[in-house]
């Protein structure tokens, strides 16, 4: 019943030309890189690789905010969800199959585009770059956090709140303690409360290996899954604190 969900879920996105949108984003991005001169690809190159990572990462963070903030208030306010509810569907299995429906999108988005990097790098300076699919991987494990969080705001905010919540907490756990520490330098109270609260967010600058991409350097498979794994234990939390809000919500 799960995968049923997460497959009503992409056609519901699909007939909203969200994926149509996502396809022309991957044509700015590989159509970009295109650009280049070919005979300064030594610098060119790398801010190209850089830039084109920044653009998929950022791109991929407003779409995991703009599509797990709000389906699930608006989907309460036009009553979607009552007939599957209705059916006997638990309200947790509604949750994860929106969940998985919502990151099979965001693992196309991210491996196209990855892809299409790769095919840019390879056309430009003749030789693939690999390790462009992992830090696409890693972005994707991001998305997933994000969602995760964001339908777990979007249990008891309306769907404005939960998205600027998100963005938030996204700031907080993407900025490293040595600002927090600066910002806060005047307070020290603000400033403990901060690295506690901190300490306890998911630091999203873990899955970016955007550095590594750019200038070339190695990355152990070993940190991927690291990573990953760190990714998937905020998930699962967060989907359960979902849970937990969503079954004791008045509907």
């Amino acid at each position: 019943m799960i995968f049923t969900l997460s497959g009503l879920t992409i056609k519901e996105y699909y007939r909203r030309k969200v994926l149509i949108v996502l396809f022309l984003m991957m044509l700015v991005v590989a159509g970009s890189g295109l650009l280049s001169n070919p005979f300064t690809m030594g610098i060119q190159g790398q801010l190209m690789r850089d830039l084109s990572l920044l653009f998929i990462e950022w791109f991929g963070v407003f779409f995991s905010l703009a599509l797990a903030s709000t389906f699930l208030p608006n989907e309460i306010e036009r009553k979607v969800l009552y007939p599957f509810l209705s059916r006997g569907i638990s309200r947790g299995k509604y949750l994860w199959g929106k969940f998985l429906g919502i990151s099979s999108i965001l693992a196309f988005f991210n491996l196209i585009l990855g892809l299409e990097l790769m095919l840019v790098v390879k056309i430009s300076i003749g030789a693939a770059h690999p390790l462009i699919l992992g830090a696409c991987f890693l972005f994707w494990v991001q998305d997933m956090v994000i969602v995760g969080f964001s339908i777990f705001f979007s249990t008891f905010m309306t769907a404005p709140v939960s998205f600027a919540s998100m963005v938030l907490l996204y700031i907080l756990g993407d900025i490293s303690h040595f600002y927090v520490e600066a910002f806060t330098s005047g307070n020290p109270i603000v400033n403990f409360l901060l690295l506690k609260v901190k300490s306890l967010l998911p630091y999203f600058d873990y899955f970016s290996i955007r550095a590594a991409v750019t200038h070339n350097y190695s990355v152990s498979f070993s940190y991927i899954g690291a990573a990953a794994l760190y990714g998937a234990l905020y998930i699962v939390l967060a989907m359960l604190f979902a849970e937990s809000v969503f079954l004791k919500k008045d509907l």
